[in-house]
């Protein structure tokens, strides 16, 4: 069994107890804003007395999803490791761009596109909607032009 610790907060000294009086029972997982994890791994350690330890896991919410689809079979990607490979995308890509091609060597190109995607992908859009019929009558032209 897992046992969860969630905070918000740096005073590290209740979750700190709650570990050591459950410690042995179960492997613990605290669960923290990336902001805190360094914080937290360094008090979990010295409150614990130990350099190490194989029970207790502090993670971020990152890691821990990137633990969890892992366990699925599913792949995970940062938000920084996918605006690389877009990055990468783009550079491959670039003798092939109509509407962006002067803007694609803008450092903060890679990091616009995806924040884009991003959007596209929390608004509920589907790839089905974006090839739909009435996004299909848009003259060809007009798409170059913008």
């Amino acid at each position: 069994m897992v046992q969860f610790f969630v905070t918000d907060t740096l005073d590290c000294s209740a979750v700190i107890g709650a570990i050591k009086r459950s410690r042995g029972e179960r492997r613990q997982i605290l669960l923290v804003p990336d902001r805190f994890m360094l914080h937290y791994e360094k008090a979990v350690m010295e409150g614990l007395g130990e350099s190490a330890c194989f029970d207790v896991e502090v993670v971020s919410f990152a890691r821990l999803a990137s633990k969890v689809l892992g366990l699925t079979g599913e792949n995970f990607l940062s938000p920084q490791g996918a605006v690389m490979l877009l990055r990468k995308v783009i550079e491959e890509k670039k003798n092939e761009l109509v509407c962006f091609r002067a803007s694609y060597g803008n450092v903060n190109f890679a990091s616009e596109v995806y924040a884009v995607i991003s959007q596209i992908r929390n608004s509920g859009v589907s790839t089905e909607m974006i090839s739909a019929p009435y996004v299909q009558h848009i003259h060809h032209d007009r798409l170059i032009q913008l």
